[in-house]
Parts: C-alpha cells; sequence; structure tokens
C-alpha cells in the first residue's frame, strides 16, 4: 500500500534536454513512436501525421491498481478529460546518481496548471508549480533500482481539450557539487553539527518536522560570512528557511529567500567590524511548512571572506 501526501511545494531547475512533441503537431491517440505510414524510400513522403508523443497515457490509468509503466528518455503524454481526472505511473532508476522528473504543460500552451505527486514506498512529495514557470520539475538523489510513482492531475480540477501535459523522466548530472554528506543525528542545538570553514555540505529534510543543526566559528580576522543554501532553485521540492543563533541560543536572524529576486533559496551575508566582532554562529535549517521527505535535499555552504 502507498500513501499519497499532498502539500505545495514550489520550485525547479531546467536540465538541457530534448523538446517535447510540438503541441501544435497532430495529436493522435497512438502510443507508439512508430507509424505504419509509408516511408520516403516508398513514396517520398508518409501520409499520416506524426505521433504525438512517445508513450501516450492508456485509460483507464487512475488509480494505483491501473497503473501505466513509463521508460526513461522518453517524452510521455497524456490528457485531463474529466474532473479531478489523475494519470498514474511507475518507473525504475537504471543506475545510482540522479533524476529530473520534468513537466512540460503551460510552456508548450496547454491550459493546465500540472501537479505532480512523486512518491516511493515510504514517502511523497507534492509539487504543482516550478521556479520561474508554472510547469513543475523535480531533480533527486537515487539508487539503481528504485521504484518510484508519479502522478499527474490539474492542480486547480480544470479539464478539457486544452488541458494536455507532457512529461520526461531522465538521468542527469548532479547539480551541485559538494566535499563532504550531512551527519546525522543532528536534530538539536545541543548535537549541532560542527562546519568547518570550506565544508560544502549535502544534506536533506528527510521527514516532516525535520531540523538540522550546525555550528560555525569564523575565521580569526574574518570581516564577512556568507550563508548560502541551494536547494529548490536547483530542482529540489523544498521551501527552506535558515535561521542564525548566537553562542547562548538566541536568535540573531532569519533567512527565508535569495539575494536576487524570485530565487527562493537563502542567503545571507554577516558582516564584521573592530566593534562589532565575528562571533560563533548556530545554524538552524528547516522547512518553512514543515515538510520533508527523501527528496527533500539542500546544500548548505558557509563561506568567510576577509575585505
Amino acid at each position: 500500500m502507498r500513501t499519497f501526501l499532498f502539500g505545495l511545494v514550489a520550485c525547479t531547475y531546467t536540465f538541457p534536454n530534448p523538446k517535447p512533441p510540438d503541441a501544435n503537431e497532430s495529436r493522435t491517440d497512438s502510443d507508439s513512436t512508430e507509424s505504419d505510414a509509408p516511408t520516403d524510400s516508398d513514396t517520398g513522403s508518409t501520409s499520416t501525421a506524426p505521433t504525438r508523443c512517445d508513450l501516450l497515457e492508456t485509460e483507464p490509468n487512475n488509480s494505483v491498481e491501473d497503473i501505466q509503466t513509463l521508460p526513461t528518455e522518453i517524452w510521455a503524454c497524456g490528457d485531463f478529460l474529466a474532473p479531478a481526472d489523475a494519470d498514474f505511473f511507475e518507473f525504475v532508476t537504471p543506475d545510482d546518481g540522479w533524476m529530473e522528473v520534468t513537466v512540460a504543460a503551460a510552456d508548450r500552451g496547454s491550459a493546465a496548471d500540472v501537479q505532480v505527486n512523486l512518491y516511493d514506498a515510504s514517502t511523497s512529495v507534492y509539487m504543482s508549480d516550478g521556479y520561474l514557470t508554472s510547469d513543475p520539475n523535480i531533480v533527486f538523489p537515487v539508487s539503481a533500482g528504485d521504484v518510484f510513482g508519479a502522478i499527474f492531475a490539474e492542480h486547480t480540477l480544470l479539464y478539457g481539450e486544452t488541458y494536455f501535459w507532457y512529461s520526461r523522466v531522465s538521468q542527469v548530472k548532479p547539480p551541485v557539487e559538494w566535499t563532504r554528506g550531512e551527519v546525522e543525528n543532528n536534530d538539536a542545538i545541543e548535537v549541532a553539527e560542527p562546519f568547518i570553514d570550506g565544508d560544502v555540505v549535502m544534506a536533506s529534510m528527510g521527514a516532516a518536522g525535520d531540523f538540522d543543526w550546525y555550528a560555525y566559528t569564523p575565521p580569526d580576522l574574518a570581516t564577512a560570512v556568507t550563508y548560502q543554501i541551494k536547494s529548490a532553485s536547483y530542482g529540489a521540492p523544498t521551501d527552506l528557511t535558515l535561521l542564525r543563533y548566537d553562542a547562548e541560543g538566541d536568535q540573531v536572524g532569519v533567512t527565508y529567500s535569495g539575494s536576487i529576486p524570485y530565487d527562493p533559496d537563502p542567503y545571507y551575508v554577516e558582516r564584521y567590524t573592530e566593534a562589532d566582532p565575528a562571533e560563533p554562529r548556530f545554524i538552524q535549517i528547516k522547512d518553512a511548512s514543515g515538510r520533508g521527505s527523501r527528496f527533500a535535499w539542500y546544500l548548505l555552504e558557509i563561506t568567510a571572506s576577509y575585505d
């Protein structure tokens, strides 16, 4: 039995990917990339319109019992033609690494506001729009042989002939680079994980209500420290907050977003002077809505500078 968890997460990161078939091409009801039309060698042209996508959904596929297999590295497509229509797919990761579930709907002229519920046997995440687009993408680390489900639905429950979607599941390169992984258990200030200057830590909000704590002491003579999270804008389904505390455990600052407009990943520069020198800090990372899952990864980087 699988449990579906629904909630709103906004994020995306766009990797180079072949684009889906043009939405203006003939929308035929074929689930094959092959055509029975004569080839160019027979007649010099084909006698039928091009197929709509590599794999068209096959109804019924609106339940776990009728789930449809989704191969990786191809474009699948479907339609929302009834109220609360949902299209269930399942895919298997071929190798260790990273995967991307990308959706192309509004960007291809569809009226649909597509939501994706991505899940495995133990956890799930829901996403209904993306970073600088209304089409969601999810990028996440995997192991070979992992089995995932993906449910595509119309977020506002609308439907009709103009409510169509495309999606592709692909292996991608890691979107970020890191020097080490998170060390559990670091869920309270009393067990804060030591953070050394130069560390770039890969971590995750592995469960609902997860908090990650880090302890950092700026180097002598540092004039500024930059705190940066890379997550939602790189494809993670997160909405993270970075909180800073002094050595006594009193909160001294909180950061919700980045240094440029619409950037959802926290970024903050703390500056020091002779009158206000650098001090040890405790750093808390948490999801703004308290959600967490195996898909909710983030990168934390803390860098001292000496201006």
